[in-house]
């Protein structure tokens, strides 16, 4: 591999279109062109990776920082760390993304949206972060309907690591992980992480709100592997904690105020286990997983809210899934079935849902450049019916050019709690989805450039009516195009720069669905390793965006910077800063803009 291939994954935001959503070899990825993986529960070239060589570049604490840096997805941070964060992939709702982990889908019942918060999810635990855009019915069922964000977790790691990192601004951060090989067959690998960070406060200070707003969290992962042959297991045990002080709207002032004892507690508990048998010209898989997420909002009364209290929320979730593929000449076909189950209590009530799908994908090589893919997908559920969805992509790839044309449907489920709260309708239908979108990539040996294009269709969209106090279906179809262009250039040895830029059109200004998402973003990286010195550099620019109330929020440019000094092989000291600029990021009236922050760490691998 070529010192541009290697820098261009390090910069965390170009496609790698060239092999499989989800291949586990980085080399094949970006140099074996012609060659994909067949894991096709991964099926589309709208595909981005962040490894783990870039995630322990920038050393950022949450998940959400890395997925700010991809063209088309845009992050909105409501508040401090672990507030109400959500992720957009070309102008879709949070709840429009798939969540998975090590390919198993993950939601979080509890929520009125249904959907896992990614902002409780740190990176000391992550091998990579996937994220493909686009419908992803066919491979995943229900809520992937904008994209998907799949969530790798480390394997074998023969040795430890550790990373401590404080700030100017009241926060502390230590991870910790240790790997041991037992033998040929067997090994473990353990992962703890915690960071308390008292920043400031969530209610925006400049209207008198002085609680500095303390946000905790602590998790541990373990995970066993065995393999032997062709056959590999392993099995993955996960919990974290999550402790948050909150403030709320005030309706007499019509601000958001200080609520000097409003504290949410989360704690999300999750076991995984797969196995996996690859016979050569063909393989089998199951997945067996369940996680159990829990919150309880805590407020004592007092005059100025005298109407809080104490409130709990439980979310569980069941998945499993068995699958073939074998080869056929120029053909593979994959086919399998899977299972979800989800339960939440709503109101005193226990409510569920459980799901049972289908499908069939099948990757044919029609010449040596050319390769067709086609899936179909049948979901039944207990309490709406069916749904079916599909997806074609041709593509021609050879050494320097690839191009993809791909279309496809999906759907999302309602949310219990929209469908069975006392806001609920259990007459909603699911919100429906599809798209085209085209591609065009050109490598040579010191620059790579791309560019897409894309239009996807909504219809049956889920909205709260005021007019009936309940959930109900949004007539007509909203349309969302736009493209994105970007490229990287190594234009030294050990100098790499990518810039990128994204726009987006649709065609209902006024939606609530499309608050805080801009037309038009932009991003740069620039990083340089020279000797014992490492310095990377980024920004991203938004455009104005509605606020939910329909105003306009300013544009913003929030910009990044993190200097290394390598002291051995495995020894790093490092200074971070964000909003280096120090520039009024404001994600939502009436909370607190992003201050500019600076924090200094030590990374030590042994």
């Amino acid at each position: 591999m070529n010192r541009l291939q290697i820098g261009v994954l390090a910069l965390g935001f170009i496609n790698t279109g060239l092999a499989a959503f989800g291949a586990t070899d980085e080399t094949e990825r970006m140099s074996v062109i012609g060659t994909r993986t067949r894991t096709l529960d991964r099926f589309t070239r709208s595909h981005y990776v962040i490894n783990r060589d870039e995630i322990e570049r920038q050393n950022a604490p949450s998940l959400v920082d890395y997925l700010a840096q991809i063209p088309g997805v845009h992050v909105t941070r409501v508040g401090v760390m672990g507030g109400n964060t959500s992720v957009s992939i070309r102008g879709s709702t949070n709840d429009h993304i798939l969540v998975l982990i090590d390919g198993i889908p993950v939601s979080d019942q509890s929520q009125i949206s249904g959907v896992l918060s990614l902002d409780h999810l740190g990176v000391h635990q992550v091998e990579r972060i996937e994220v493909a855009k686009g419908p992803m019915g066919v491979a995943y069922g229900s809520d992937a309907l904008a994209g998907a964000i799949n969530i790798i977790t480390r394997t074998q790691v023969d040795g430890g690591s550790l990373l401590g990192e404080v700030s100017n601004r009241s926060y502390k951060r230590l991870d910790l992980s240790y790997g041991i090989n037992l033998n040929e067959e067997w090994s473990l690998l353990f992962a703890g992480h915690g960071i308390d960070d008292e920043a400031f406060s969530e209610a925006e200070e400049a209207e008198g709100n002085s609680e500095k707003d303390r946000y905790q969290r602590q998790a541990f992962y373990g995970r066993a592997t065995w393999s032997q042959g062709p056959w590999v297991a392993s099995l993955n045990v996960e919990r974290a904690d999550a402790e948050k002080d909150l403030d709320r709207y005030s309706f007499a002032d019509e601000l958001v105020r200080d609520d000097l004892n409003f504290v949410s507690d989360d704690q999300m508990k999750a076991v995984r286990l797969q196995g996996r048998y690859d016979g050569g010209t063909w393989y089998s898989s199951i997945k067996v997983s369940y996680h159990q997420v829990q919150r309880e909002y805590r407020d004592e009364i007092d005059a100025l809210f005298p109407f809080d209290g104490t409130s709990k929320f439980d979310g569980e979730g069941q998945f499993s899934e068995l699958k073939f593929g074998r080869a056929f000449g120029a053909t593979h076909v994959d086919a399998g079935v899977q299972l979800r189950e989800e339960f939440t209590e709503v109101e005193e009530r226990n409510e569920s849902r459980s799901s049972l799908g289908y499908f069939l994908l099948t990757d044919t090589r029609l010449a040596e450049n050319w390769l067709v893919q086609l899936g179909a997908r049948q979901d039944q559920f207990d309490d709406f019916g069916d749904q079916a969805t599909y997806s074609a992509e041709i593509v021609y790839e050879n050494r320097k050019h690839m191009a993809f044309v791909r279309t496809g449907t999906s759907f999302k489920a309602p949310s219990l709690y929209r469908s069975y709260s006392s806001y609920g309708n259990p007459d909603l239908k699911a919100e429906s989805g599809k798209a085209i979108e085209a591609g065009y990539m050109y490598q040579a040996d010191q620059w790579l450039l791309r560019a897409d294009t894309y239009r996807r269709n909504l219809t049956d969209e889920i909205d709260f009516s005021y007019i009936t106090s309940s959930y109900s279906n949004i007539e007509g179809e909203g349309q969302y195009e736009g493209a994105e262009v970007y490229g990287a250039w190594q234009w030294r040895p050990d100098h790499e720069i990518g810039l990128w830029y994204a726009s987006l059109r649709y065609d209902h200004d006024d939606s609530e669905t499309l608050a805080r998402q801009p037309k038009r973003s932009a991003g740069l990286s620039y990083g340089v390793t020279s000797g014992s010195h490492d310095v990377f550099l980024q920004g991203v620019w938004a455009s104005e965006r509605p606020d939910a109330d329909g105003e306009n929020l300013s544009s913003y440019t929030n910009g990044s910077l993190k200097y290394g000094y390598r002291w051995s092989s495995g020894l790093q000291t490092y200074l971070r800063g964000e909003n280096i600029l120090n520039q009024s990021i404001v994600h939502a009236e009436g909370y607190t803009p992003y201050p500019r922050r600076i924090f200094g760490g030590l990374a030590w691998q042994f």
